[in-house]
């Protein structure tokens, strides 16, 4: 009977000892268990450590860590901030990059890194791109920094971060877009007005009264801003002739890439050198060229006839210079 209390005290202190493995085993199932799940507007990995929400609605992530490293800096230059602990971000989706490397240690300078068991989990953001697409102004630029976060969950983070990267670059696509198209419509906004003010010149220098040859230049000028304007390309080599009163008689206007300007005759013509062809004639140089309908097999080329006058030297640089264009288009 003296033996019973002591198998009593055994007994209990080996279920003690069985509750403490399992409360231990316990704890480090929480450690290292993640769960992925829907929420309203996106997608939400939790962790011990911390969790990431994605916000669809608002183009951001927010991160929840209990020791995190945040810095922040405006875009502008201004001083950088920095804090650490428990914290709560919203970070902008457009830009974000995220990286996770595991941690090493070295036990001696010339011994191989030992693996540690944790990773390190950055995200780096900044407000540039939302802000350039909404047209606003400061922003700043960040980053957060979660270190030892056990390998499990970092590996099991990775995996959810592929699909948190592919809808950033959809968001990142989608921006790029609305400020393209911005940046078009203000680009073609300036031509129209540049049109306008090219047209409001030469209506300007319609005149039957004699004109300078400054005046005569001017209203010259003005002719060939709009037929480039009309073509959406301009020359990078250009030679023409107009009478006294500023208008012009013939013109050339030649890109490097074979796209082309020709007047002559009242005829006008905008669109590139294939096919075409170049003759010098006498005092003058011929170019033959294809319009917009021509078919295989359509022997009707449009001949435009420039640089009347012009001595043998100009007419052949010009057909090896339309010939070397051609060869680029």
């Amino acid at each position: 009977m003296e033996f019973l209390p002591l198998v009593y005290w055994a007994l209990l202190a080996s279920a003690a000892l069985v509750a403490l493995v399992f409360a231990y085993l316990e704890y480090q199932a929480r450690l290292l268990r993640t769960v992925v799940e829907s929420v309203p507007g996106g997608l939400r990995f939790t962790s011990k450590a911390f969790t990431v929400e994605s916000r669809r609605s608002e183009n951001s992530l927010q991160v929840t860590c209990h020791d995190g490293q945040h810095k922040s800096q405006p875009l502008n230059g201004g001083e950088e901030q920095s804090r650490s602990g428990v914290m709560t971000l919203a970070l902008p989706a457009a830009g974000m990059k995220i990286h996770i490397a595991r941690s090493e240690v070295s036990p001696a300078p010339d011994a191989a890194p030992i693996p540690t068991g944790f990773s390190t989990i950055l995200f780096t953001a900044s407000d540039e791109m939302s802000f350039n697409a909404l047209r606003k102004r400061g922003g700043q630029s960040s980053s957060l920094k979660l270190i030892r976060i056990p390998d499990p969950v970092a590996d099991a983070f990775r995996h959810f971060s592929g699909g948190l990267e592919a809808w950033i670059e959809k968001v990142e696509f989608s921006l790029a877009a609305d400020i393209a198209a911005r940046e078009a419509q203000a680009a073609k906004e300036a031509a129209e007005q540049a049109a306008e003010q090219a047209k409001a010149a030469l209506s300007d220098a319609l005149s039957t009264e004699p004109l300078s040859p400054a005046e005569q230049e001017v209203k010259a000028n003005a002719q060939l801003a709009q037929w480039r304007q009309s073509a959406g390309f301009s020359g990078a080599t250009t030679d023409m002739r107009f009478d006294a009163m500023g208008v012009v008689e013939w013109l050339i206007d030649l890109r490097l890439d074979g796209r082309i300007i020709l007047h002559a005759d009242k005829r006008h013509f905008c669109g590139n050198l294939d096919g075409a062809v170049v003759t010098v004639q006498s005092d003058q140089l011929e170019v033959m060229v294809r319009d917009e309908y021509w078919q295989e097999g359509d022997e009707k080329m449009h001949a435009f006839r420039v640089l009347k006058g012009a001595s043998k030297e100009t007419l052949g640089a010009w057909k090896k210079r339309l010939a070397e264009a051609m060869e680029r288009y």
